[in-house]
């Protein structure tokens, strides 16, 4: 499979928002309560990231596959908090 990683656009806060929640519930699934991770908000997510899209001292990546549908990202620089 031919995987190519890039910078994330600035329209691309949707896509990395469900990224997020899905992966938090999958790697918690046996861990946190499913309620919890059933009411994770892609819409409250994707508003973090939109914001943090717009800071230029964030990198965020974007992995896509073959077919050119996103599989996974990367953020790097200065801390910052995700409210969940």
């Amino acid at each position: 499979m031919n995987w190519t990683i890039r910078e994330a656009q600035a329209d691309e806060f949707y896509e990395i928002a469900k990224l997020h929640v899905a992966g938090w519930q999958a790697a918690y699934a046996d861990i946190v309560d499913s309620a919890y991770l059933e009411a994770l908000s892609v819409d409250e997510r994707a508003e973090n990231w939109r914001k943090h899209l717009q800071d230029p001292s964030n990198k965020i990546y974007l992995a896509h596959d073959g077919l050119n549908q996103p599989v996974g990202f990367a953020n790097c620089g200065p801390t910052f908090t995700i409210v969940i």
